[in-house]
């Protein structure tokens, strides 16, 4: 059953074999067998993880290998399918003219180490309906940093670590954004990533000038390219009608296109070197609403433009700027570009022209994900009646534990079908046990042995959520004040950090970039040795079962507090 002992087939591709059938056995915390369609539940402590839910198999394309598996209803592909035949469709684009083509064109993740895929499209993505919406709403209006942006043009990010679901968090809210009546609600979702896309990204290798007005004068003109590679699908062989063939490998923009002079910025005498850059991006933007109003006709209709990997698009800043600020401009786009730095070569909100939106990352939903990955609702055991005050806490405690251990795997890794977690296994053991223990009863309330089977199932699940100690070998970060105070957004420059592992770890928290406490006690700040003796007392408080109680929360203020004094 573990992915270690999984054989390859003579091409090296890695395949994994179904597990046998096991009998059912009901439970009143497991939801009922279709929460997963075509599965089955676990029976007994004895199957731990239920590798029948997502038997793999291997595809090849184009030399990249794909994981092939049973699409789990909850996924987006769906609904998303449903989208495209009801609002997408559309003969005068290829990419668009039929779903085999257009879901070709979305984000793929490599796993883990090798050199296989999972597409994004087919992969559950456990956060709150809730949530999803609020970070949908927050794409359409344009206002979640605390100032109106809806009159300025905005580019809005996402920054946050690898394999935290950033590229797969901007699907879920494309469709409930399209689902919900809102005005502003978006009818289009284009891909256009520049990197960790199995090969399959756009890119330009040309020459960009010294001069930042022209490198922005190249960039706008870059992303036009792209916007016309995209919709228009000149590259490759368009007479096969599939898309597939348009964007085997990488794709490669040439800025400057001898057949269209009128927007080219190269050449020692070529006017649009001198023109005002006002003008020249009011021109590429006409075009881009141009190229958009012949394609895809309609006052309606509304683009969510996904720029994934957006600083791998060029090393220059000033291209880069150029680019979105080109695109930002279009009135029917709505750009959105995620990556493990901020957008801080865009100007911050208040600032005149296009500006920089920061998006608070979609929490993943750990309880959902239990529900999916091990059909265990443990929502329903804290809710049980007869539980103390106490035990309640207890839980609470616990359900941190489990949410800083699935952060510190990382969401996405979890997600991928077949993970093998020893801590997750170990959980979903000690609550099978308990339910045959307790035989699905109610109440908890004058039951001696129901009471001692939840405290044995809370101690398993201790045991199997140990946090790691703090790293004894902590450097010194001149920032760690800053990183626990945290920066207001507004000012923010990732080279002022200077540790790219620390700057990629930065979360977007409202207004404020400020580091996760696991990051935290990673640091150490020599000109304040308090700094360290507050982290450590904090660290310890890590191991109690009660974080509820005055300890934790006494040492989180003080070191908090010693850090603004």
């Amino acid at each position: 059953r573990d992915s270690k002992q999984a054989y390859r087939r003579p091409d090296g591709a890695l395949r994994t074999p179904q597990s046998q059938s096991q009998p059912q056995s009901p439970s009143q915390y497991i939801p009922a067998p279709n929460r997963i369609s075509k599965t089955a539940r676990p029976a007994s402590s004895a199957a731990i993880v239920d590798n029948r839910q997502h038997p793999l198999k291997m595809s090849v394309d184009d030399e990249v290998y794909f994981f092939e598996h049973d699409v789990p209803h909850n996924a987006p592909t769906k609904e998303l399918e449903a989208v495209f035949e009801t609002r997408m469709c559309n003969s005068n684009v290829l990419l668009l003219s039929s779903w085999g083509n257009y879901k070709e064109s979305m984000p793929v993740r490599k796993h883990g180490g090798t050199r296989h895929y999972f597409r994004l499209r087919n992969l559950p993505f456990h956060a709150s309906e809730d949530s999803i919406e609020k970070f949908a709403m927050s794409l359409e209006d344009s206002s979640t940093v605390g100032h109106n942006l809806s009159l300025r043009d905005a580019v809005a990010y996402l920054s946050a670590v690898s394999s935290s679901g950033k590229t797969a968090s901007i699907l879920p809210a494309f469709l409930n954004s399209h689902r919900n009546e809102r005005d502003g609600r978006f009818s289009h979702y284009l891909y256009m990533p520049f990197s960790n896309n199995a090969n399959k990204n756009f890119c330009s290798d040309e020459f960009v000038d010294d001069n930042a007005e022209i490198a922005k004068k190249q960039g706008a003109v870059f992303m036009y390219r792209c916007m016309e590679r995209l919709l228009r699908c000149e590259y490759g062989d368009v007479n096969t009608r599939d898309v597939r063939d348009c964007i085997k490998g990488s794709v490669e923009v040439s800025i400057d296109d001898p057949s269209d002079p009128s927007i080219q910025v190269s050449g020692t005498n070529n006017p649009a070197k001198k023109e005002s850059s006002i003008a020249f991006f009011d021109r590429v933007t006409r075009r881009i609403n141009q190229l958009l109003n012949d394609k895809i006709p309609g006052k309606h209709e509304r683009f969510l433009v996904h720029l994934d990997e957006h600083r791998k698009m060029n090393d220059n800043p000033n291209f880069r700027h150029g680019a979105m600020v080109a695109l930002a401009k279009c009135y029917r786009v709505k750009c959105v570009a995620t990556y493990t730095e901020p957008v801080d070569y865009i100007s911050p909100a208040k600032s005149s022209g296009v500006c920089r939106q920061p998006l608070v990352h979609v929490p993943f939903d750990l309880c959902d994900y239990l529900k999916y990955r091990f059909f265990v609702n443990i929502g329903r055991l804290v809710g049980l009646p007869g539980l103390d005050e106490m035990r309640k806490r207890k839980w609470a405690t616990l359900a941190f534990r489990m949410a800083a251990k699935a952060h510190a795997d990382c969401p996405l890794s979890l997600i991928c079908p077949n993970p093998t977690r020893d801590w997750l296994e170990q959980i979903q053991a000690a609550l099978i046990k308990f339910d045959a223990k307790t035989g699905g009863m109610g109440t908890m309330k004058g039951n001696a042995v129901g009471i001692e089977a939840f405290d044995e199932a809370l101690a398993d699940c201790f045991a199997a959520t140990v946090l790691p100690p703090p790293d004894n070998d902590a450097e010194h970060n001149e920032f760690a004040l800053k990183l626990m105070n945290g920066v207001t957004e507004a000012k923010f420059r990732a080279e002022q950090f200077g540790n790219t592992s620390v700057t990629c770890g930065l979360t977007i928290l409202k207004t404020k970039v400020v580091a996760s406490w696991h990051d935290l006690l990673t640091l150490r700040y020599d000109s304040l040795p308090a700094f360290e003796i507050a982290s450590r007392r904090f660290a310890e408080q890590l191991t109690v079962d009660d974080y509820l109680s005055g300890s934790p929360l006494e040492e989180a203020y003080g070191w908090s507090l010693l850090c603004r004094s």
